[in-house]
This record gives C-alpha cells, sequence and structure tokens, in this order.
C-alpha cells in the first residue's frame, strides 16, 4: 500500500501537473489554469471566416500567501506559410484569488493551438490544448468557400455562421431548417452543382455557372447569456446571434455583456431574438422596417434586428428571407477576405472566379490611399554608385597599389571599399527618403452624443523606413484586419492585462505600405453642442480637433453650415442651400457596410449630405486632422493623408 501511494506521489511530482481533456484544465501546484471558450460546434464543417475569437483562460491561485504571475503563450504550428505564430497574454493573481487572460485571435489563422503556461518565470511541463476549431480565416478554405474537402462552385460561397444561446432550445432547428435556397430567381428548383459535368460543377471556368446550396453552421453557447464576453469583438466572427427574450430582458443593453452584444449589431452583425416582445423591445434608437404576425423587423444602424414571434409556426418565406440575409452577409466576408493566390495554385481546381477580395489585396490600396510620395527604389542613384564601385575596386585600386608596390594591400582594400559601398547604398536609401513614418486614413465614425457611443469603420495605412519598435498597438475595442496577400507573413502578438492588442512582428515590414482595416466601438463624451435659440443658432467644438466643415440638420429638418471650426470655440450656424430629397431606405448602412466603399468613405459621405442626413444629426469633415476617435496604431507617426468625417446624432 505504501510502495503504491509513493508511486502515485512520484508521478504528480515528475510531471508537474495533472491534465483534465474534458475541461481543457491543468492543475500546476497552487495554480490552476482553464480554458472557458465561447461556444461549441453544433453543425459544424468548416472554419469561420472573418471576425476575431477570444480565448479566456480562467487563472486561480490557491497559494495563501503568495501571488503568482502567470504568462500564457498560444503556439501555432510551425511549418504554416501563413497565420498567427503565437500569441501571449499575463495576469498577476493575487494570493487565493481567481483572474483571467484574454487573448484576442484577428482575423488570420492559428493551426494545431496549444497553450503553454509560464508561472514566476518557469515553463511548465504540461502546455494546455485550446479546443476551438482551427484555421479560423484560413486563405485556402476561404478562397474556395468550404473544407479542404468539400469542393465549391464556380462562386466562392462559404457557409454562415450563427451563435445561439443556451437557452433557446430546439427553436433555432425549427428556424433554421424551413429556409431554403435551393431556388432561381425564377422559382424553379437550382441545378445540381455536378450536374452540369466537371468544369462548371467545379468551378474550372467552363459550363453554366450553377449554385451549390449552402448551411447555416450553428455554434451553443457554453454559458448562459450572463456568462458572456463584454467585449464585443468576441462575437465578430459569427454573421449572426440567436437569443430568447427572456435573456435579453435579463440582460439590458445598458449593462457590459448587454453593450457588446448592442455594439455587434450596431456594427453589421444580425440579432435574432425569439419571444412574442411582451419583455424585450428594441431601443428607440433602431428604426423598425416591418411588423407582422410572424417577425419585426429593425434597422439598428449597419446591422438587423429581428424578434420572432412563432418561429415553429413561421411561413417559409419568412424563414428564408432571414435566412437569405444571413447568407448574404457570409457571402460579403467571404468575398473580401479570399485570396487570389490559391485561385493561382495547383489547387485551382477545387475553386472558380479568381481575384483577390479586399482584405487580400493591398496594391490597390497603394493608389487610392497612399502612405507615402516615393517607396520605389532609387535606381539610377544606385545604379551610378555600382559603375563608380567597380571602378574604384578594380582598376583605380590596382593601378594606385602597383605604383605604390603595395600590391598585397589587395587583401584590406577591397573588403574596405566594399564596405564602404554598402553603406553609401543604404546611405543613398536615407538621402533620399530620409527616416519616414507616415500614417495615412480613411474612417468615419458614427458618433451618437445621445448614449455617448462611437463606431469607427475605415483604412489606417501605414509606412515605415524601419520596422517600428514596439509593432503596432490598438485598443480593446477595435477589431484590426490586416490587409495583405495571405499567403506569406507569420505573425505574433501580446495582449496586454487592459486589453490592448500589440501586434509585435510581422505586420509591418520596413518600406512596405502596410494597411488594416478597422472596425472599433467605444465610450466616447466628446461632441458638439448645439444652441438653438437666439437670433442665430450656434455651435460649440468639444471634439478636441479643428472642424473644417459643419453640415448640420436642425431638429425641424432645416439644413446649416459652417467652416473651419476651432476646437474648443463657439461658431455661429448658417443657413444652408441644401435641401432634403427624402431619404432611402437606411442609406447610411448601404453606404459603410461596402468593404469597397472604405479607401473614399469620406468622399462618398461628403458628395451626398442631404442623402444621410435626418433631424438631429450632422456631418463634420476634419480635413487634414486625424480621427480623434482612432488611436494611432504606431507613435511618432507623421499624417501624410486624412480623408475622415464624423456622421453625429445629438
Amino acid at each position: 500500500m505504501k510502495s503504491r501511494l509513493f508511486f502515485c506521489t512520484f508521478v504528480f511530482l515528475f510531471t508537474g501537473a495533472v491534465f483534465n481533456q474534458n475541461s481543457h484544465a491543468a492543475n500546476y501546484g497552487d495554480v490552476t489554469v482553464q480554458y472557458v471558450p465561447l461556444c461549441a460546434p453544433i453543425s459544424v464543417t468548416e472554419p469561420t471566416t472573418h471576425g476575431m475569437i477570444e480565448h479566456r483562460f480562467r487563472v486561480q491561485n490557491r497559494s495563501t500567501s503568495a501571488a503568482r504571475t502567470v504568462v500564457i503563450q498560444m503556439k501555432s504550428e510551425s511549418h504554416a506559410d501563413f497565420g498567427l505564430r503565437s500569441a501571449v497574454g499575463a495576469v498577476e493573481v493575487p494570493a487565493g484569488q481567481t483572474a483571467q487572460i484574454v487573448i484576442m485571435q484577428p482575423s488570420v489563422p492559428m493551426r494545431s493551438i496549444e497553450a503553454v503556461v509560464r508561472i514566476n518565470g518557469y515553463t511548465q511541463n504540461t502546455p494546455i490544448h485550446v479546443a476551438v476549431p482551427t484555421n479560423h480565416c484560413d486563405p485556402y478554405s476561404i478562397s474556395h468557400g468550404g473544407s479542404y474537402h468539400s469542393p465549391s462552385t464556380s462562386s466562392v460561397r462559404s457557409n454562415a455562421h450563427v451563435l445561439v444561446s443556451g437557452k433557446s432550445g430546439t427553436a433555432f432547428r425549427d428556424l433554421f431548417s424551413k429556409g431554403s435556397e435551393q431556388k432561381t430567381e425564377a422559382g424553379t428548383p437550382a441545378p445540381d452543382p455536378l450536374a452540369a459535368g466537371m468544369p462548371g460543377g467545379m468551378g474550372m471556368g467552363g459550363g453554366t455557372p450553377t449554385t451549390q446550396p449552402r448551411e447555416i453552421a450553428l455554434w451553443r453557447s457554453e454559458g448562459d447569456l450572463d456568462q458572456w464576453s463584454d467585449n464585443w469583438l468576441a462575437l465578430t466572427r459569427f454573421d449572426a446571434i440567436l437569443v430568447t427574450e427572456n435573456e435579453l430582458a435579463a440582460i439590458p443593453f445598458s449593462q457590459p455583456i448587454g453593450k457588446a452584444l448592442r455594439r455587434y449589431v450596431e456594427c453589421g452583425g444580425i440579432l435574432c431574438v425569439i419571444g412574442t416582445g411582451t419583455e424585450w423591445t428594441a431601443p428607440q434608437e433602431w428604426k423598425e422596417r416591418h411588423s407582422s404576425s410572424d417577425f419585426t423587423h429593425w434597422d439598428a444602424l449597419l446591422g438587423s434586428a429581428f424578434l420572432l414571434k412563432r418561429p415553429a409556426e413561421s411561413s417559409e418565406e419568412t424563414v428564408t428571407m432571414i435566412r437569405k440575409l444571413i447568407l448574404d452577409r457570409s457571402d460579403e466576408w467571404t468575398s473580401a477576405m479570399r485570396s487570389d493566390t490559391y485561385y493561382r495554385s495547383g489547387y485551382h481546381h477545387y475553386g472558380g472566379g479568381g481575384g483577390s477580395g479586399f482584405f487580400s489585396d493591398p496594391r490597390r490600396l497603394a493608389e487610392v490611399l497612399p502612405t507615402s510620395e516615393s517607396i520605389g527604389v532609387p535606381v539610377k542613384a544606385i545604379s551610378v554608385l555600382i559603375i563608380v564601385f567597380a571602378i574604384l575596386i578594380g582598376p583605380v585600386n590596382v593601378y594606385v597599389l602597383s605604383w605604390k608596390n603595395r600590391r598585397i594591400w589587395l587583401l584590406w582594400t577591397v573588403p574596405a571599399i566594399s564596405l564602404l559601398a554598402s553603406g553609401l547604398v543604404l546611405g543613398t536609401n536615407f538621402v533620399q527618403e530620409g527616416f519616414v513614418r507616415n500614417t495615412s486614413v480613411s474612417s468615419v465614425t458614427i458618433l451618437d452624443q445621445r448614449r455617448e457611443e462611437a463606431l469607427t469603420f475605415g483604412i489606417v495605412g501605414f509606412y515605415s523606413t524601419l520596422t517600428p519598435r514596439g509593432g503596432c498597438v490598438f485598443d480593446n475595442g477595435t477589431e484590426p484586419i490586416i490587409i495583405a496577400n495571405r499567403s506569406r507573413y507569420l505573425y505574433d502578438l501580446v495582449s496586454y492585462p487592459g486589453g490592448e492588442q500589440n501586434l509585435t512582428s510581422g505586420w509591418i515590414q520596413p518600406r512596405v505600405p502596410a494597411y488594416f482595416g478597422v472596425r472599433k466601438a467605444a465610450t466616447e463624451l466628446r461632441g458638439l453642442e448645439f444652441n438653438w435659440t437666439g437670433e442665430a443658432p450656434t455651435v460649440v467644438n468639444q471634439l478636441g480637433v479643428d472642424l473644417e466643415k459643419l453640415i448640420v440638420c436642425s431638429p425641424d429638418g432645416l439644413f446649416y453650415e459652417t467652416e473651419k471650426i476651432i476646437a474648443g470655440e463657439k461658431t455661429e450656424l448658417k443657413e444652408s442651400t441644401i435641401t432634403s430629397h427624402g431619404q432611402t431606405v437606411n442609406p447610411l448602412a448601404s453606404m459603410v457596410s461596402r468593404f469597397d466603399n472604405w479607401p473614399a468613405i469620406a468622399d462618398s459621405l461628403r458628395r451626398e449630405p442631404a442623402q444621410i442626413l435626418e433631424p438631429g444629426s450632422y456631418l463634420a469633415s476634419l480635413g487634414k486632422e486625424k480621427n480623434p476617435f482612432l488611436e494611432p496604431g504606431i507613435s511618432d507617426t507623421k499624417p501624410f493623408q486624412n480623408k475622415s468625417v464624423i456622421v453625429g446624432f445629438y
């Protein structure tokens, strides 16, 4: 008996940890680390194609006397040619307490993820397996509209992904089992993707384009709604979210988790609420578009919300309409994220079409949103330098040493002249360009002063002569979407306890423009103060930056404008010649939701102010000023091109 007890004790001390595969937790002496996933797949056959994944680790320190510093490094397999190589998070846990480490994975894949744990500087023997489907935003799967083993059609279209709450019961099955897109616009059944033959059905460029049926992949929440993340970025990889009105009634939008859910919807997500509408009502800022016995539909800035009153009895027309909206949103992301590299690879017979998506082709951005005057190599100067170098190191060097009878000196004059020439080549680059660290921004901020909320969308570009020390840093409410050829580069990041995302290495290369798409949601107290009493209306600029031009739609629907409003000063508004000609359905959403509009979104909005403004709103142009609602990303940058506007509601 004693020998058996001794053997068990020895095994425990030797391994240094007890690993629980089912709960994804490990004990390291008096510290327990557990991976806490947001959800688990119900019917998932392919990875998610956009957004961010929240990796949450719960760290418990059972020591009664000493604090523990815990560092978790998530590692991906090393042989991948594109993706996130490592992600690091850390926390100091006081004695007898529990803390969390949250690592946000951006829209690049990680493969075969395992988390290495370090406690007080010592690496533990047993890593933790991160039990989430890998290959999130994998360029191969996105470019082929499916998984590695599921050929796509001539049109790259992926399945949509929907997060369902744990209390939704079987309602989601009733909702998503009726709709179908197995019909053409004429209403006849769509042809079998393989019926037209291999060329047409497999998307090799021949035959008639066909439509392969898609599904809605379901993910069930591991916990109740009150256990969801309070960061809206954790929800961004889902095309829609399904909850019950009882859950929403218990988690109002004013609370952190409810606020995260609302931000997800207003930034372009789709919310489906099951209930009668007696316990939950949509925010008054959301505009009702349709109401019937089956459902109510609201426009929520860039997103949509539905109240499904009778999901089990809903008509097929209603369910098909909702399914189509979800699948269309998925198509937009899939099209934007796909990479042309995989069409031109040896596996091109799996996919059709061609051309990179918006977030996979930075070349087009260099034309519409440049980051520097010249990013080319000074060919003429270097050519002259090479010719001079060849003359000096050859005939001149030999002639001079022969004249001095010191030919043996060739052993050191040749490498010395070579080093000098190399230094001159580098110096030529610096002389022509200098030390440059530029940034260019095209963005729009939707500022709701009524509830102190700011949503920002757009493109941020960086150019640096040298790799910036410390990488690029974004806030915990910002989704950075790397715009790059998704076939190469490995990246690293560090998540700080406050939630900042530090993109450390691989993201910005020296003398190569780097672009990010950004979506940001944050609480903001700044704004414009209007006074409609007195002889003339006035405005006080409390945004913190100067405004180039301001167009305002007053509460009674009249337009006013003014120019050059200094930060902190009061300015009188003048009547404008702009007249309202009637709004189309959600015009702001239709313009901002299109990713290819982002590089010139400010110009697009300035052209049609009457189209997007309603009573109690304004359009502010920042000119060359930086967007105050968007972090700089890199320190000590010089603005090269800024095209940003603010659409405000007061």
